[in-house]
This record gives C-alpha cells, sequence and structure tokens, in this order.
C-alpha cells in the first residue's frame, strides 16, 4: 500500500472517529435515561437524589457542549468554504468540511485541518500562502470570538482552562483526549463541586450556625446585673 493510500485512510478513520464521538455524545444526552437508571442502581437508596442532580448538570453541560460544537462547526465551515472558494481551490467543499470537522479540537483544530496549504503548494507557493493566511484567521475567529463568545459560556468554563484541560487530556488519554476534552473537563468540574466544593461548605456553614448557637445561650448578660446591685443599694 502506496503513502497515498495510507494517507488516506487515516483520514478516511479519523473522520469515522469523529462521527462516532458527536452520534454517541448526542444519543447519551439526547436519551440519557436508560444510562442513568444504570448507574443510579450502584448506589444506595439514600443517595440517588443527589446522584441524579449530577447526572443531570453533567448532561445540560454535554448539551451545552453540542450546542457550542454545533455552532463552532457552521461559522468555521462557511468562513472555510467561502475564503477557499474566493480563493479558487479545488475540492473547497471537502476542504470546508474536513476544517469543520477538526473544529471539536478547540483552539488546534483549525491549524490541524489545514491540509490543504499543501494541496494549494502544488499549484502555487502563492495560493498557498493566501491558504495558509486564511486558516490563521479562521483560528484567530474561532479562538478569540466563538469560544469565548459561545463554547465557554454554553460549558461554563473559561477559555483558559479549556485550553489547559485540552492540553492535559491530550497528554494523558492521546490524540483521542483532545476530542473529548471538553465534555470531560466540564463533568470532572461538576463532580469535584458536588463531591468536595459543596460537602465543605455545608461543613462550614454548619460550624459557624453551631458557634452562633453557643454564643446565644451563654452566660447572662450584664444588664440584669446591674439591676440587682441598683436594688441592693435602694434597700441600704
Amino acid at each position: 500500500m502506496g503513502p497515498a493510500a495510507q494517507v488516506g485512510l487515516g483520514v478516511v478513520g479519523l473522520l469515522g472517529t469523529l462521527v462516532v464521538i458527536l452520534l454517541t455524545a448526542f444519543y447519551i444526552a439526547l436519551k440519557p435515561r436508560p444510562l442513568v437508571k444504570g448507574l443510579l442502581s450502584l448506589f444506595p437508596q439514600r443517595r440517588r437524589a443527589d446522584v441524579e442532580r449530577v447526572l443531570y448538570e453533567i448532561r445540560m453541560a454535554w448539551m451545552g457542549w453540542l450546542r457550542g460544537v454545533g455552532i463552532d462547526m457552521l461559522v468555521t465551515g462557511v468562513l472555510l468554504y467561502i475564503g477557499l472558494m474566493l480563493v479558487g481551490l479545488d475540492f473547497a467543499l471537502v476542504f470546508a468540511v474536513l476544517g469543520a470537522l477538526f473544529v471539536l479540537i478547540p483552539y488546534f483544530g483549525a491549524v490541524a485541518g489545514a491540509s490543504p496549504v499543501l494541496f494549494a503548494l502544488a499549484d502555487s507557493p502563492g495560493k498557498a500562502a493566501i491558504v495558509f493566511g486564511l486558516y490563521i484567521l479562521v483560528q484567530q475567529v474561532e479562538g478569540n470570538v466563538i469560544i469565548p463568545l459561545v463554547m465557554s459560556r454554553q460549558v461554563s468554563l473559561h477559555p483558559a482552562v479549556i485550553i489547559i484541560g485540552v492540553v492535559v487530556v491530550g497528554r494523558i488519554i492521546g490524540f483521542l483526549g483532545l476530542l473529548v476534552a471538553v465534555p470531560l473537563i466540564s463533568a470532572a468540574m461538576i463532580l469535584v463541586r458536588a463531591i468536595y466544593v459543596e460537602p465543605l461548605a455545608r461543613d462550614d456553614d454548619r460550624r459557624h450556625s453551631q458557634t452562633d448557637t453557643a454564643g446565644l445561650s451563654g452566660t447572662p448578660t450584664a444588664p440584669p446585673a446591674r439591676a440587682v446591685t441598683t436594688s441592693l443599694g435602694a434597700r441600704n
């Protein structure tokens, strides 16, 4: 098998992986009840209400991620298609769809999907430079407009958290981690808040309440003592 065929098979496999991830995430977010029932059966009855609340928050975060990915794909694909058509590059629609699928990797996907630069280089260096500039421009729009205004709001994550999380998850899991980094980060944040932050806040409120109660039930106040002293002085 030649190098071109190997590259083609790699691209097809990558596109298939992206489609499977999107369809799986969409199905889980759309019909979560079977999965929720199975997870709830692993916990005691008294904990199931809290677990169901956490699972609901994770589902809403994943739905927000899917909405953000959809908007990101649409805007990126349209911008790339218009730009490549103006440049006069062949297969502009194919390259635009490929670039839109790569937005699953926040910030880095637009650059990773810049394979048309090599395709344009076979035509002329000038066209390749224009295509490269187009992809840089789209990446800037994605990183400075789409992700801060759309993605970070949909999943309630700061853009800096998204960037650091993508790098960390990618290092731990590999390339597949880059594709699912944002939903994993959002789920981890929700779990940390439910397991650690909220119980800690409840314990802190309980200690403050006990301190206030102990202060209210302490020694008698000064005014009754003064009243007794005044009464004794009146008798003398």
